[in-house]
């Protein structure tokens, strides 16, 4: 259910709109909006399942002749019907955020679970409880987190803004219930929505945002930091972290330093079996591969990890997506690679949902039309 919905202020001055309102009279309009209203609480992907010719024109307040009111919205193209189900036309188009109102709800779930478990009395007991540890371990003052939101410029570590969501929250680096403590060390500013999909992981996005910046973060919200009055007080200000002077080598041949590990997948994993899955894909349309062979399958897992760790896409949706691009005559050569379909996601799924020969081939059976 979502509490809002999106109306274009041009909306009374479309041709559509007009017609409605020239056929059936200017309340019409109010009609359609409560049909909207309805399908936003109710029907948020826009399908109205279960709903026959009557039931829409009730939700609607239709006062006149029964029938009359879906017949025109479908002649108009405002509504759709096929085999009885019918469905607002151009729904996830105009609002976005109302159709993905049941994934959003989806991940928060999972995220919930995962960071408190089942949500019973004797779970909620142990939560107040994690709290109360957590803050014995560790405390904050308002001051504290007050500057810590400041000297981010109230943005999120973690997207950085990508979300376009207003404001911060408290975001645990250790989590509670992995035995983390409330002190501003395990602290870090993210949106809401970059919240909820972060689960259990346990990265400090601080540090990410500073070295993205060129900015050195204070000493006392580092962990295991020792810092005087004086180098909290240099540490404050923002300014470039300066490049580190040579060091000279005791020996002639100094050992290089260790890169940083990248993230390696088990073979049971969800993005390796994405991957697999899009090679299959390619495969089964006789994709010629380049000299170099096929690509490095942990290379793609790690696409497919932001894809559904930081973007917050659901592994089915994923694969549904990559189901259809490969069946476009345009975008099957387009997008070969999760790198690539993660930077035209948005444009991919809208012109999926507007596919009106698209009917959800099976992910199972890679049918393509």
């Amino acid at each position: 259910m979502a509490n809002d919905l999106r109306v274009s202020i041009n909306a009374p001055e479309h041709p559509k709109i007009q017609k409605l309102c020239k056929r059936l009279g200017d309340a019409a309009f109010l009609y359609l909006f409560k049909l909207w209203r309805h399908a936003a609480a109710n029907k948020t992907t826009g399908v109205l399942t279960n709903m026959d010719l009557e039931d829409i024109e009730i939700a609607a307040g239709w006062p006149g002749e029964g029938g009359a009111f879906v017949a025109c919205l479908i002649e108009l193209k405002l509504l759709n019907e096929k085999q009885g189900i019918y469905s607002i036309n151009d729904w996830a188009e105009h609002n976005p955020w109302v159709y993905h109102a049941g994934d959003r709800k989806k991940i928060a779930k999972e995220a919930a679970k995962a960071k408190w478990g089942d949500n019973n009395t004797r779970t909620k007991l142990k939560r107040s409880e994690r709290l109360a540890e957590a803050r014995r371990k560790g405390r904050h003052t308002k001051a504290e987190w007050n500057s810590m939101v400041a000297f981010f410029n109230n943005t999120c570590v973690m997207c950085e803004g990508a979300s376009n969501l207003n404001g911060v929250v408290k975001d645990h680096l250790i989590p509670v219930y992995q035995g983390g403590s409330d002190s501003i060390t395990n602290l870090q500013p993210l949106c809401v929505l970059c919240n909820v999909r972060k689960g259990p992981d346990n990265t400090d996005y601080r540090t990410i945002y500073c070295s993205n910046h060129g900015i050195n973060m204070p000493l006392e919200w580092q962990a295991n930091a020792c810092t005087t009055p004086a180098q909290r007080l240099r540490s404050m200000k923002r300014t470039p972290a300066p490049s580190p002077l040579p060091v000279p080598s005791p020996t002639p041949f100094p050992s290089p330093e260790p890169k940083e590990e990248k993230k390696t997948f088990a073979p049971d994993s969800e993005e390796i079996r994405l991957s697999e899955f899009f090679i299959n894909l390619l495969d089964q349309r006789q994709y010629p591969w380049l000299k170099n062979g096929k690509p490095n399958i942990q290379v793609w897992a790690r696409d497919f990890d932001k894809i559904i760790r930081i973007d917050g896409r659901l592994p089915e949706m994923i694969r549904r997506l990559l189901v259809w691009c490969q069946a476009d005559s345009f975008w099957q050569d387009n997008i070969l690679s999760p790198s690539k379909l993660r930077k035209q996601w948005a444009q991919l799924e809208l012109k999926m949902r507007k596919d009106k020969d698209y009917e959800g081939a099976s992910t199972n059976g890679h049918i393509f039309r």
